[in-house]
């Protein structure tokens, strides 16, 4: 960490040395997700809404235009229009638990 002239740590110093799920892998206050056209609904435990919007936007998915947290338990992610379901699909594959994997599947496929 690198102080600034005040002495103090600067605070994207601090914010990048902190891991996200994104660099520590799934995501397991998921508890389900969900597809309606191009938005894609992931529910949460209360209070994890947020950092999992964060984590999502982290990973720079070409295809996922963004991600608008709910105040405690819902992220809605918007994709772009034309992606592949089975695409969309995969790219969450390893980030969240298996258990929601296997119960969204067949929405997605």
């Amino acid at each position: 960490m690198v102080p600034s002239a005040s002495g103090h740590a600067n605070v994207d110093d601090i914010t990048e040395n902190i891991p996200s799920t994104v660099q520590s892998g799934t995501h397991q206050a998921v508890v389900s997700m969900a597809i309606s056209g191009n938005i894609v609904v992931l529910k949460t435990r209360t209070g994890y809404a947020s950092g999992l919007a964060y984590d999502i936007d982290q990973l720079a998915a070409p295809f996922i235009l963004g991600t608008i947290p709910g105040a405690a338990d819902t992220v809605i992610a918007i994709v772009a229009e034309g992606t592949d379901r089975g695409e969309i699909f995969e790219y969450f594959r390893g980030f969240l638990p298996d258990d929601v994997i296997d119960a969204a599947r067949d929405q997605f496929m």
